[in-house]
């Protein structure tokens, strides 16, 4: 009788927090698509260069995108979309490493050890390392906003960055 009991508890228990957490998904939609986009909107200049300018590691730029990354982990839902989330959190990762990237390029250019210093070769790599995680960044969020109309929740718009801009160099 008394783990009859005990299940019955666990089960409205559970109904209650699938309930509860279906109810919360518009909240995190507000949330992830606030900091995931001001992430992205923090190395959107980045995104327009193309490999024949000199790129410039913007300090500010990046302290953002870091900080914002990481508090865009910490939201995840352990549910239907984790999957999405982990993949714009994976596109958001790649903006920083490659901010990373152009940072140490441009100390180590400083430090006159100029073998590793930024030139026109790097450029390229930095900036489709930044195109390919906006990509990912978009596209999975274009399929969690999906998933979460279907349950219910209304995701914003995403950052206005265009398809051209997000394509590799020489690309047609």
């Amino acid at each position: 009788m008394r783990s009859s009991w005990s299940s019955v508890v666990a089960l409205i228990v559970v109904c209650l927090a699938c309930r509860e957490s279906e109810g919360s998904y518009q909240g995190y939609a507000d949330r992830t698509s606030a900091v995931g986009d001001s992430a992205l909107a923090a190395v959107a200049s980045y995104l327009t260069l193309d490999s024949t300018k000199t790129i410039t590691y913007d300090s500010s730029a990046s302290a953002t995108i870091e900080r914002l990354a990481t508090r865009f982990g910490g939201i995840m839902r352990p549910d239907t979309v984790a999957i999405f989330h982990r993949q714009m959190l994976e596109g958001l990762d790649s903006l920083v490493l490659a901010m990373r990237v152009l940072h140490e390029r441009e100390t180590s250019c400083t430090r006159e050890r100029t073998i590793d210093c930024v030139d026109e070769r790097d450029f390229g790599t930095i900036l489709g390392s930044m195109r390919a995680g906006a990509r990912i960044y978009l596209d999975a969020r274009r399929r969690m906003r999906e998933t979460l109309r279907a349950l219910g929740a209304t995701f914003p718009d995403p950052p206005a960055v265009s398809s051209t801009v997000l394509r590799p160099r020489g690309s047609s």
